[in-house]
């Protein structure tokens, strides 16, 4: 009783003081600290007196509990007001007011025993393993920070030496070889942690500028919420994600660009392990198996979270509502588990409702298929309601666009003309057969990781779901992820075979179709992992040849190298990516016309990568309403996005610069001020800076001649 009142006086205490510090705006490194103590300790409280967890993993996975609350408050509290300073005060209470509860209401709330121990007796420390783990680990993380570039590449791997991935090779070696050869399991846990924040964090160490474009508008719109409380109109997508940040960054002594960045990843690491690690033990019965299986799991999510945006967020936190239903018949209604799926689906409808949706459904068919019925019409009822929220999972996605569509004046939908030609031709279209580029390390890589993998993934998913099924404590584990990736798939084919965006480029119009897909990836994930990690330990017998062992070995890691290649953005002769990072002379380019137009109304046409520079350094700048076609259109200061009529100026431009283009521009937002952008990188650069400069007498070069700027006025 003492304990429980003097952890309850701590929490006001902590609660108050970081309540204080975000309505009158002060932040400084004791706030800090207690900021951070006081979420852990709120996580920590609520997994061990809801979740019925040990102390060990109540502090791994207090973040994600403290995070969840934090989303979900944070994105009621905006849609109601705002996110000013006196409302991020009473968000932060919340955490601290859930805790309190959960100690008043489950005061001797059981502890779940630790895993069963397997019959494995680990092998004595070894200490020359750990030791060239981590040598090789700090090899890695060198050759990260010394392929740190401000140039403008097209992914890590134009920047990173090659040696990188025969040092990552190798700790990959060390790693399944301790793992096979068996250690404890807190060390086993500690290296994969290790391994997934070195991962996660693999962009925001070689690019210390940022990389891509969709996060430094994420961050742009934190920055305002921060500042104003709200972005106008209110979307219903990414708050979760926006709400999480501008409350860290409350209490926190990090900017916003850091905190964006290093949340998704430090999360990742801390709760990912220990979470997938708990539910995959009972089924595989041994320590060696769940890290292996979870380490397939987390190389099977990787290119999905390999940036922090909100959906990446959106990945990881569905992978987690997954992981939280492996377990024996019926534990889904103990431990917590129901409170931690809803509070996850809650979560994800916040952050991103095409990963929301699927999850409501997801929870709703978990729930029912859980629940023992006791009569005859109950049982009627369970099925009534499972055929209900599976119309709701292939339906939810195309008809939540639809109605979007109807309220909003930005996004558009079009109903496609079914016909099965179309159908036809896009089944004959597919590529069945690799393409070959005579390339010994390339080849095999895309033949595996790009074409034979998928039929590699889903005979692993029919295996695992087949190993399951004979479990019968875990058939409904089965069930679920098999059901799961049957909606998505199901909801895919609704969304792409029925509905098209006008708002999108050609290009992009697949966008939220693959998403589905990747959700639906992940819901089989858990059946891969048991089919593959069974697989690879039978072949670790003490029975089978060494030379067959090692071979597997050299697989393994081969294998985990060659995930994390594909998983990054890569461009090579396989794949044309075109996805340019920001660079320094893009930021100084953005900084010079801020500089000279000062708050004169201007016009930029220039790329997407140049609009993030304008976009990281000074958010959000200007919008003019405009009528074409008889609708008000409201187009940016640069020319984004693609669709926009100034980003079809600015691919004149490209095409051939001439004055009357950039009037044009000038005349269609009403400004008498424009400029034009042009990188070397882009498809003849070196020419378009050339002829360009004929065209004004006002330009300059920045970069090495890697950035033309040019200024054109009435």
């Amino acid at each position: 009783m003492k304990n429980q009142l003097r952890s309850i006086v701590l929490l006001c205490a902590g609660g108050a003081i970081l309540a204080w510090a975000s309505f009158t705006g002060s932040r400084s490194l004791i706030i800090s600290e207690i900021g951070i103590v006081y979420l852990v300790v709120c996580g920590v409280l609520i997994a061990r007196h809801v979740f019925a967890l040990h102390l060990s993993r109540a502090l791994l996975i207090s973040p994600l509990v403290s995070g969840l609350i934090l989303m979900v408050s944070g994105t009621a509290v905006y849609f109601i007001s705002a996110l000013g300073n006196s409302e991020c005060a009473g968000v932060l209470l919340v955490p601290g007011i859930i805790a309190i509860a959960s100690i008043v209401t489950h005061p001797h709330s059981p502890i779940r025993s630790e895993p069963i121990q397997s019959s494995e007796n680990p092998a004595r420390f070894p200490k020359v393993l750990i030791t060239l783990f981590f040598l090789f680990y700090a090899i890695v993380t060198f050759i990260l920070f010394g392929g740190r570039t401000e140039k403008a590449v097209l992914g890590p791997w134009d920047s990173v030496d090659p040696v990188f991935f025969v040092a990552f090779f190798l700790e990959m070696l060390c790693f399944f070889r301790l793992i096979i050869r068996g250690t404890k399991k807190w060390v086993a846990l500690s290296l994969t942690s290790m391994l997934v924040l070195q991962a996660t964090t693999l962009l925001a160490l070689v690019f210390p500028l940022g990389f891509g474009f969709d996060p430094f508008i994420h961050q742009a719109a934190e920055r305002q919420i921060s500042s104003d409380g709200v972005i106008s109109p209110k979307t219903p997508y990414y708050i979760g994600h926006y709400a999480l940040v501008v409350l860290l960054s409350k209490i926190l002594p990090f900017s916003i660009a850091v905190l964006d960045r290093f949340t998704l990843p430090l999360i990742a690491a801390l709760a990912f392990p220990v979470m997938a690690f708990d539910r995959l033990f009972p089924v595989l019965a041994s320590s060696r198996s769940a890290i292996i299986a979870t380490l397939v799991l987390f190389f099977g999510i990787l290119s999905s979270i390999a940036s922090p945006t909100p959906w990446g967020f959106s990945v990881l936190l569905f992978s987690f509502m997954v992981i939280t239903t492996i377990g024996e018949k019926g534990s889904v209604r103990k431990g917590g588990s129901p409170l931690l799926l809803a509070g996850i689906t809650l979560a994800l409808l916040a952050l991103h409702p095409l990963a929301g949706i699927p999850a409501a459904a997801f929870f709703f068919f978990v729930v029912l298929l859980s629940l023992r019925p006791q009569r005859s019409i109950s049982r009627v009822a369970r099925y009534v309601g499972l055929g209900a929220v599976s119309l709701l999972g292939v339906t939810g996605i195309p008809l939540a666009f639809l109605a979007y569509a109807r309220i909003s004046e930005q996004f558009a939908v079009a109903i496609k003309p079914f016909s099965l030609e179309q159908v036809s031709a896009a089944i004959l279209s597919a590529n069945l057969l690799p393409p070959w580029r005579f390339s010994v390390s390339l080849d095999p890589l895309y033949f595996f990781g790009e074409y034979a993998l998928v039929w590699i993934m889903i005979a692993c998913a029919i295996a695992g779901f087949i190993v399951l099924w004979k479990m019968q404590a875990y058939r409904l584990t089965a069930i679920t992820c098999a059901w799961t990736a049957i909606i998505l798939i199901g909801a895919y084919g609704l969304l792409s075979g029925l509905l098209s965006f006008p708002s999108l480029p050609a290009y992009e119009q697949n966008e939220f179709g693959n998403r589905l897909l990747a959700l639906a990836h992940v819901a089989l994930l858990p059946l891969i992992a048991v089919a593959l990690t069974k697989v690879a330990m039978s072949v670790f017998r003490p029975a089978i040849p060494v030379i067959i062992r090692s071979s597997t070995l050299l697989a393994c890691g081969l294998a985990a190298t060659g995930a994390l290649y594909i998983s990054f953005p890569h461009n090579d002769a396989h794949v044309s990516y075109h996805g340019y990072n920001v660079s320094r002379s893009d930021i100084d380019a953005v900084r010079w016309i801020h500089g000279l137009s000062g708050r004169e109304p201007i016009v930029v046409l220039s790329n997407q990568v140049t609009a993030a520079a304008s976009i990281r350094e000074f958010g959000f700048l200007r919008y003019y309403p405009v009528t074409i076609e008889g609708k008000i259109a409201q187009l940016y200061t640069y020319s984004i996005p693609t669709t926009s009529p100034l980003a079809e100026l600015f691919r004149e431009m490209v095409r051939k610069p001439s004055r009357e283009t950039m009037r044009h521009a000038m005349d269609l937002v009403g400004v008498k001020k424009a400029y034009f952008v042009v990188n070397r990188y882009e498809p003849r650069g070196p020419n378009i800076i050339k002829f360009a400069k004929e065209t004004t007498s006002s330009w300059k070069i920045f970069g090495k001649n890697q950035t033309g700027v040019f200024e054109y006025s009435y």
